[in-house]
């Protein structure tokens, strides 16, 4: 059986805003954290805070405890469907979100079309055109 493709990240340097795209499999951050911070382990991103938009979750917590520390949540500083990670010295990467309900083939079609940095698609229509048979194929799948 294959495991299912939740995350991938941006080959190279991010030529747009954003080093990846994560699909959670859940709206609940305080479960989704710890699921999400050894996949952001392997690309070198210890975050220590997670700044996100509030809508896109159920539960609000103001800390996650994760992988043997405490994860501070900042709900004020990003747009809808992007979370960005920082760590303990500022270096930070963000992320687009797929919407935990969203089907799997036009999540899938996200989570390449948010990182190939050969799509002229805008972060604002990257769900939509997901979501239609117009798309291309890129980008480095990391399974967990």
């Amino acid at each position: 059986m294959t495991a299912l493709v939740r995350i991938t990240f941006t080959p190279g340097p991010a030529a747009r805003r954003i080093a990846g795209a994560w699909w959670p499999a859940s709206r609940n951050l305080s479960a989704e954290v710890p699921r999400l911070l050894p996949l952001l382990g392997r690309v070198g991103q210890h975050a220590r805070e997670l700044v996100v938009h509030r809508a896109d979750w159920a539960d609000h917590p103001d800390q996650v405890t994760a992988s043997g520390r405490t994860i501070s949540i900042d709900w004020g500083g990003e747009p809808a469907h992007l979370l960005r990670a920082a760590d303990e010295y500022g270096r930070s990467l963000t992320l687009f979100v797929v919407p935990a309900d969203t089907e799997s083939l036009t999540a899938h079609r996200a989570l390449s079309l948010a990182t190939d940095h050969r799509q002229p698609v805008g972060l604002g229509d990257i769900l939509r055109v997901a979501a239609t048979d117009s798309w291309a194929t890129a980008g480095e799948p990391v399974t967990g």
